[in-house]
């Protein structure tokens, strides 16, 4: 989404009537209950990673946060102690793998590369940089509820493959994982690779996925040809998924990585954009685009914000999916994707949306013209894909306007 210098600090009052697919997690158990496995899994792991007491926690991960936001120059150095690693196995990783379960949504919205992943029977997976195991446990979390939700029941044999460094790090990873994959009853077959992921080949896989590791590699809030060129081969290679933090500097260096790898070629992007084009957003200093979606946090997540006085329920992230070769047909008909909340002023509302022709708007409906047709633009989340019929071309939505879901 955006950060706009007119981006009031509270969340709307309106209750979506269109949720991002991602966030409709909740499938039917056998007497009808309503379940969230994704969450489940999520939690299971949590509990079996709970070791370090809460206050002792909650004061790791505040002085862990302040790593990564405002001393960033201690983070190579400090980030490996063993109390920080307990903040990342038992605060973060609860709090980090939902991000990529609402990152894949979209992409297995948008595209078949992304969507085959939920019919396999087996899945091949290479994590980069993969940390205690944040984004394969969502991953993990995310397939079981997909599978779930189309009454998948066959065996499902995961290889996976992960890059990580550190081997403190690594054995939380092993751990993590065979919990999560224990939980979904997947057959898991593990490769941890104890290697710096710049250096690594690619193999054949069905996804590729990185988050978090990126932003490490920023020399003065850029990313190096090098790593441009490492990305370019991944995005080549397989399907891929970029998560990052919703830092301004981390996110507008994801969102030109974006454009480098569209002038490189051999892949192309498949969300959050609905476009190939330069990023409009980069035009402007003060925007970069993330997103801010609300979540159910798991017990101890939500144990340890009440005691450091965190009480934003919204994970906070920015993303980036490709798959390889060029996009193969372009819709003339223009869709837009909401990128802001709503942005309420005297006598009407208005949000930012990026559309598929590659432009950024500034678009308003006057509180006198709201209608039932029209009203989805006020009451649509954060990251809502809609078309507006007839689409304005002074940005004013027209009271007999039709904006309905575009996916």
């Amino acid at each position: 989404m955006t950060n706009t210098p007119h981006e009031p600090t509270h969340e709307s009052d309106h209750e979506s009537d269109h949720e991002p697919a991602a966030e409709q997690a909740r499938v039917n158990s056998h007497d009808g209950t309503p379940v969230n496995v994704a969450a489940n899994c999520i939690e299971a792991v949590e509990r079996a990673l709970t070791r370090t007491p809460d206050r002792e926690l909650a004061k790791a991960v505040v002085q862990l946060s302040n790593l990564y936001t405002t001393e960033r120059g201690k983070l190579a150095r400090e980030q490996s102690s063993a109390i920080h690693l307990a903040a990342k196995s038992e605060y973060f990783l609860a709090s980090d793998a939902p991000k990529v379960a609402l990152a894949l949504g979209e992409c297995v919205a948008r595209s078949d590369a992304f969507a085959r992943l939920i019919t396999l029977d087996t899945v091949r997976i290479t994590d980069l940089g993969a940390g205690v195991g944040a984004t394969s446990v969502g991953f993990i979390a995310w397939l079981a509820n997909a599978r779930a939700a189309r009454n998948i029941t066959t065996p499902l044999r995961l290889d996976l493959h992960a890059v990580e460094l550190g081997e403190p790090a690594a054995r939380a990873f092993t751990e993590s994982v065979r919990v999560a994959a224990a939980h979904c009853e997947f057959d898991l077959a593990l490769r941890i690779e104890a290697r710096d992921f710049k250096s690594i080949a690619v193999e054949a896989r069905d996804l590729l996925l990185c988050q978090t590791a990126l932003n490490e590699l920023l020399v003065d809030a850029t990313h190096t040809r090098e790593t441009i060129a490492m990305v370019t081969r991944w995005a080549n290679a397989a399907p891929l998924l970029l998560v990052e933090p919703a830092l301004k500097g981390s996110t507008r260096a994801l969102m030109a990585l974006r454009d480098e790898l569209l002038l490189a070629g051999g892949m192309h992007v498949v969300a959050p954009c609905l476009h190939q084009q330069p990023c409009p957003m980069l035009a402007r200093h003060d925007d970069w685009c993330h997103e801010a979606r609300r979540l159910e946090r798991t017990p101890r997540v939500e144990a340890i914000d009440k005691i450091v006085g965190r009480r934003d329920e919204r994970a906070l992230f920015a993303f980036l999916g490709t798959a390889p070769q060029a996009c193969a047909s372009v819709s003339q008909h223009v869709t837009l994707r909401i990128v802001t909340d709503t942005l309420g002023s005297r006598g009407k509302t208005e949000r930012l949306v990026c559309r598929s022709d590659g432009e950024m708007r500034m678009m308003r409906l006057l509180d006198r013209e709201e209608r039932e047709g029209n009203r989805l633009f006020l009451r649509a989340k954060r990251g809502a894909i809609l078309s507006i019929d007839p689409l304005p071309e002074n940005n004013r939505i027209a009271p007999e306007a039709m904006v309905r879901p575009a996916l």
